[in-house]
């Protein structure tokens, strides 16, 4: 009994040793989606994209909408989720976001138009209302 006792903590203790020195892996987040410039600014969220960048730059955005478009343009309802997007002004600043109809106009944040700056905002979608709301009512601010 007491060898059978032995061998069993033993097994034990090599898989123990062996669980702590293996490297875990963490979950990989996808990319950011860089996003092109323009009047109207759509981050599609096809495909899992959750982390969208857009340096704003020579213009102010006048719509930024969230779409759900395959590569064919056909477009899918949204699935509840959060998406993260960074708004970075360029090296003049006082670009202006606008922001599409499927946002909630509760708390929609304010991007900053210091030059240089980074405004970076987190949305969740309700898919009851059928909107995006805002996770943080204020603006995170780097650089």
């Amino acid at each position: 009994m007491k060898r059978l006792l032995a061998v069993t903590l033993s097994i034990v203790l090599v898989f123990a040793a062996a669980w702590v020195a293996h490297p875990h892996r963490a979950r990989a987040q996808n990319a950011p989606q860089g996003l092109t410039m323009g009047t109207t600014v759509n981050a599609n969220v096809y495909g899992g994209q959750t982390y969208f960048y857009l340096l704003i730059s020579g213009g102010n955005v006048t719509t930024f909408n969230i779409v759900n478009q395959n590569a064919s343009g056909t477009s899918f309802p949204f699935n509840p989720g959060t998406i993260t997007v960074v708004f970075q002004q360029d090296s003049s600043g006082s670009r202006t976001v606008g922001w599409g109809t499927m946002f909630a106009t509760a708390v929609i944040p304010t991007v900053l138009v210091t030059a240089n700056k980074y405004t970076i905002c987190t949305f969740e979608y309700d898919s009851v209302s059928q909107l995006w709301y805002s996770t943080t009512a204020a603006t995170v601010v780097h650089n």
